[in-house]
């Protein structure tokens, strides 16, 4: 996980460095486009401005200058009166016109240059430096516009630039999160085979205890139950310590058994026996056989019939096991309830209890096997019913406050 945080960081890390470093460059080239062509307009205007004050403008040398391209990129040449009107143009069929436009003006009262981008009557956009000619007369400007040419060639090396980099970044990105499911997926199998081989020596553990621990035990709790009936049977339980030595034995011995019964369970193959049954003729029949203590009232909410095709005998461990667990977590007295809902293709079981409830840094612990707070208990409830969920295909949620009571939801596809 570490090692894949970090990997995950150092690259974005380089990303937003590469992604911000072309967009700074992006920005730069717009910049740098817009003063060379500033640059080369203020080199003509003043070029320009030098002729027109030692030449006067009777001739119309900004035709000449157009026709004999004596400068690269420009579009047109123009010189107006403080009021608009064209003095020059090298276009001579707009001389002596007139055009509103309010820079002419605000160039000339200010004596200062100023520039921008104007679109043509044919759609083409220009650049265009209005520059004030500071003649004896009266004010006049100069107004020099450029092609865009060589300017948006900097900016389409800079954009070309850009765009490879965004390329370059969306590799990376969609490398990066197939290497993140790949690595959760690797994580993922890893976990599962490190359970299968858990599951297979617990398994051969179960095995060994089935056959090598189950006789041996059964003759043990046998003649321990003839001693404690030979000794008086149920009204002498308080007669010596031997009686209660036996008590103790046989206690323990079933103690034995349930560990054994559900280490079997556990260690058995996820195999699902498919076949049609009602969840609610199942819980009813789970709950006439357990022995529900006096100290615990149980509520039972089943509206429907909550019929489904699976493993009825898994779905039958799933119950009785949340079903004890809850009955284990009312120390004194509570309530327990059994609720079953129907939505859609799923089925949702909750058992609700007022008991104890679980800390919350012991929530992620409550499933693994052998987990268990419980002074007798084996810490294996729990993890059958997580296994045996995920073999139905469904899925199980807690929520617990301590100290005022869980609730457990299984939810399962109806097949």
């Amino acid at each position: 996980m570490s090692r894949r945080l970090f990997f995950v960081g150092l690259i974005a890390v380089s990303i937003a460095t590469t992604l911000l470093s072309t967009l700074l460059s992006y920005r730069n080239a717009n910049r740098a486009a817009e003063d060379f062509l500033e640059s080369q307009a203020l080199s003509i205007a003043t070029s320009l401005e030098t002729t027109i004050l030692k030449y006067g403008t009777k001739e119309n040398i900004f035709a000449d200058i157009i026709m004999k391209e004596g400068w690269e990129g420009i579009a047109f040449l123009a010189l107006y009166t403080r009021e608009g009107l064209t003095v020059l143009h090298s276009n001579e069929n707009l001389i002596n016109r007139k055009i509103e436009d309010p820079h002419i003006k605000v160039t000339a009262d200010r004596g200062k240059p100023s520039s921008g981008y104007k679109t043509l009557g044919t759609g083409e956009g220009v650049f265009v430096l209005n520059f004030p000619v500071h003649s004896q007369d009266s004010p006049m400007v100069l107004r020099v516009a450029l092609h865009t040419y060589s300017g948006r060639a900097i900016v389409r090396d800079a954009r070309f630039q850009l765009l490879s980099v965004l390329v370059v970044i969306s590799i990376l990105t969609v490398i990066t999160i197939l290497f993140v499911i790949l690595s959760k997926k690797r994580e993922e199998l890893e976990k599962i085979l490190i359970e299968r081989e858990k599951l297979s020596l617990i398994g051969e553990m179960a095995t060994v205890l089935a056959h090598e621990i189950r006789n041996p035990l059964g003759s043990i709790k046998g003649f321990a139950q003839y001693l404690r009936e030979q000794g008086g049977g149920e009204k002498s339980r308080d007669s010596g310590p031997a009686t209660q030595y036996l008590d103790i034995i046989i206690s323990e011995s079933k103690r034995i058994e349930t560990l054994t019964s559900d280490l079997l369970t556990y260690a058995k193959q996820e195999e699902v026996k498919r076949e049609r049954f009602g969840l609610r003729d199942l819980i009813e029949e789970i709950l006439f056989s357990l022995s529900i203590p006096p100290r615990i009232s149980l509520h039972v909410d089943i509206p429907g019939e909550g019929v489904m095709i699976s493993d009825r005998i898994k779905m039958r461990q799933i119950v009785i096991n949340l079903i004890m667990n809850a009955i284990d977590s009312i120390e004194e007295s509570g309530t327990i309830q059994v609720r079953l809902r129907e939505s859609g293709k799923e089925i949702s079981l909750q058992v609700i209890d007022a008991g104890t409830g679980i800390r919350e840094e012991m929530m992620s612990e409550i499933f693994k096997p052998f987990y268990t707070t419980k002074a007798k208990g084996t810490g294996l409830g729990l993890a059958i019913v997580e296994r045996f969920t995920k073999a139905l295909g469904g899925r199980i949620m807690v929520e617990s406050n301590f100290g005022k009571g869980s609730t457990f939801s299984v939810i399962l596809p109806k097949e």
